[in-house]
C-alpha cells in the first residue's frame, strides 16, 4: 500500500465515522411490525422495510453531518468530541456539506413517490430541532 492509498483509506474512514453507520442499528425498529405481523418474510413487506430502513438511516446521517458542521468550534474545544472527523480536520466543512447533501439525496431517492416521503419529511425537522436542543442545553 503506497502513501496515497493509506491517505485515501483514512479519508474514507473519516467519512464513514462522520455518517455514523453504527447508529443505523436504531432504525431496525422499522422491522418490528413486520416481525409481529408475520410479514417479515413477505417479499413486498421486506422490500418496503429495507427501503424505509435505508431512507431513515441516510436521513439520520445527513443530520449527523449537519450537527457536526454546526458544532465544529465547540467540538474542537471538547476533550472527546475534538476527535470527530470535522473537528479534528480529517474532513473539511466543505466535504461535510457535500456528504450531508449526498445522504439527504440518497434518503429522498430511497423514498421516492410512496407515502413514506411524508413521514420522512416530518421526521427530518424534528431531528434537526432535537440536535439543536441537545447541543445547546
Amino acid at each position: 500500500m503506497n502513501e496515497n492509498e493509506i491517505k485515501d483509506s483514512k479519508g474514507f474512514a473519516a467519512l464513514m465515522r462522520l455518517i455514523r453507520p453504527k447508529q443505523w442499528i436504531k432504525n431496525m425498529f422499522i422491522f418490528v411490525p413486520l416481525f409481529f405481523g408475520g410479514a417479515l418474510f413477505h417479499t413486498d413487506a421486506l422490500l418496503a422495510g429495507l427501503i424505509a430502513f435505508f431512507a431513515y438511516s441516510f436521513a439520520a446521517s445527513s443530520i449527523y453531518c449537519f450537527n457536526d458542521i454546526h458544532d465544529v468550534e465547540a467540538d474542537r474545544r471538547h476533550s472527546v468530541k475534538c476527535h470527530r472527523p470535522i473537528a479534528s480536520g480529517a474532513v473539511s466543512i466543505r466535504q461535510a456539506y457535500a456528504l450531508m447533501f449526498l445522504m439527504g439525496m440518497q434518503s429522498a431517492r430511497f423514498v421516492g413517490d410512496d407515502g413514506n416521503h411524508r413521514l420522512l419529511l416530518g421526521h427530518e425537522p424534528l431531528l434537526l430541532r432535537q440536535a439543536q436542543a441537545v447541543c445547546h442545553h
